[in-house]
């Protein structure tokens, strides 16, 4: 059914809005429209034209019209139907408007030219037409000026395959842009095909003991460190991070349920910021790690901690990198490993950081609002202590994240979660089931006036005020401390994170608790002190 369109109505107006789709019927009004000489209304009716020929009707009669339009018209209109095909390529692949877009490269009209070559260089992803790699080397074969050159060079960097990587290498030029643009094709497309299936495997153990960077929430630190005490040789190595000297596979650093992530450290470098890290990516010392772990091609991307993307100096450190080191390819969609990078203290520190999958927290099959992060659950574990006749009470169930962590560090007599929402109860039974843990009684009922018979450890990460009941919670958390502090069995224990620590901590006190650990802790955005008390 066509709607009816007002008096007043203007298709110069409309296709400004991005929510408008033309009618087939409009495409000849569009193609006049992109003869106007204001730039924004060319490129509104060019993403116009690419959402008619992606709607379901679209078909090809979007590229017949503007091939039509072709035959009879010139430049500058010519080059701005060239980039309406090349919108109508990036929507939805066609063959006829690629094979439109190959007619153009040689038009007479350097700007059309240019435009379908760049078009032809934006084709989706992982989408190799030979047709497309035989033209631009066709082109590229013959005398062409810088701008056209460079447009070229870019196309094959991302489109080509091994015949453009050979054609490219064998330019010569004194050009310093289409230099520039040949020396980033050639690392584009280097790295594009020699893409082969790479692996971690961080089972194998190192030729010497290595240095490892674990991370961890800033407060948490302690309970790291004592994880890490059987495992190596600890160190303290900064807010959020505990260093180790490892002998060990690193696999068997993910005994350890307190830790982030984890990454290996090379030695600091002073000097320029490019200089620095190409020369701690092409060490002898980064070799070793990557050389040890990495299964197929060394791929990695690099991450500047607290600067953005920052395209053009990782493209600088990319071409240093590979210069010095072939062997590493410089790959940012698909790479096993991350060079962290951070500049501080007149110091540049590159730290490699493996991505592989963490194998500790598999249950997390369900998520709730205001659920803990299962390292925070883990740290709360250890740091009230686990005994193998304790009977636990979670009164803030959510996910289940803290029962399933007191259940992983050891044994215990018996395990209850309760919570008011049963979206959040039924999320708990999921990851109870995929941790493979039963027994667990789980019920809805109020934190503040439930009753577990016997109950030697409370655990738990109350509503903050931020996700769940918003506002002041300080009079629940009141309530909450003096319900436990009447249930707990003799010798008993109290652990959670309180975002009102002295109000808490005071009302502990109030009625008989003794507070034996408090530490500051970083929740992701926001701090909550992680306390524990006993009777």
């Amino acid at each position: 059914m066509t709607t009816h369109r007002p008096a007043d109505f203007s298709l110069a107006k409309a296709v400004g809005s991005r929510s408008f789709t033309p009618r087939r019927s409009d495409v000849p009004v569009l193609l006049a429209l992109l003869a106007e000489e204001d730039d924004a209304l060319q490129r509104d009716v060019e993403l116009a034209l690419a959402r008619i020929h992606a709607g379901p009707h679209g078909e090809d009669s979007v590229v017949k019209e503007i091939s039509n339009a072709l035959q009879v018209s010139k430049p500058p209109l010519r080059g701005r139907l060239a980039r309406a095909l090349g919108r109508l390529c990036a929507a939805v692949d066609s063959a006829a408007a690629r094979e439109a877009l190959l007619a153009l490269c040689f038009d007479e009209d350097q700007k059309t030219q240019r435009n379908a070559v760049i078009a032809l260089g934006k084709l989706r992803p992982g989408l190799r037409v030979p047709s497309v790699e035989d033209t631009l080397l066709r082109l590229w074969a013959r005398p062409l000026a810088s701008p056209l050159a460079r447009s070229v060079a870019e196309a094959l960097g991302k489109v080509g395959g091994e015949p453009a990587l050979v054609g490219l290498h064998a330019a010569r030029t004194d050009d310093a842009e289409l230099r520039k643009a040949l020396d980033k094709a050639i690392l584009i497309l280097t790295r594009t095909l020699g893409r082969t299936e790479t692996k971690i495997d961080l089972g194998v153990p190192p030729l010497h003991p290595i240095l490892v960077d674990l991370h961890c929430r800033p407060g948490l630190e302690p309970w790291l460190m004592d994880e890490l005490r059987r495992l190596g040789a600890p160190q303290h190595g900064g807010h959020g991070t505990a260093r180790l000297l490892a002998e060990v596979p690193p696999v068997q650093l993910f005994e350890s349920r307190v830790f982030t992530r984890l990454g290996f450290p090379l030695s600091p470098r002073r000097g320029s910021l490019e200089e620095a890290v190409a020369t701690a990516l092409a060490s002898e010392e980064a070799h070793r790690i990557l050389a040890t772990w990495t299964r197929g091609t060394i791929r990695y991307r690099l991450h500047w901690i607290g600067g953005g993307h920052r395209r053009a100096l990782a493209f600088r450190v990319a071409q240093l990198v590979s210069a010095r080191a072939p062997e590493l390819v410089n790959d940012p969609t698909e790479s096993p490993w991350v060079a962290m990078v951070r500049a501080e203290g007149g110091y540049v520190h590159v730290e490699l950081v493996p991505r592989v999958p963490d194998p500790r927290f598999t249950y997390r099959q369900r998520d709730v609002p205001g659920a803990s992060h299962p390292t925070l659950a883990a740290a709360l574990v250890r740091a009230a202590g686990a005994r193998a006749d304790d009977i636990v009470w979670d009164p803030f169930a959510g996910a289940a994240t803290e029962l399933i962590e007191r259940a992983r560090a050891g044994p215990y007599k018996e395990l209850h979660g309760t919570d008011l929402d049963p979206r959040a109860l039924e999320a708990a039974a999921g990851n109870l089931a995929a941790a493979g843990i039963a027994g667990v009684k789980l019920e809805r009922a109020d934190a503040r006036t439930h009753v577990v018979p016997g109950v030697s450890l409370v655990l738990t990460n109350p509503p903050m005020g931020r996700r769940v009941l918003r506002g002041d919670v300080g009079p629940l958390l009141d309530e909450v401390v003096g319900h436990v502090a009447k249930l707990l069995h003799p010798k008993g224990r109290f652990a959670w994170y309180s975002p009102l620590p002295r109000r808490t901590a005071a009302s502990a006190v109030a009625v008989g608790l003794t507070m034996v650990t408090r530490r500051e802790v970083d929740m992701g955005g926001f701090t909550a002190e992680l306390q524990v008390f006993r009777l």
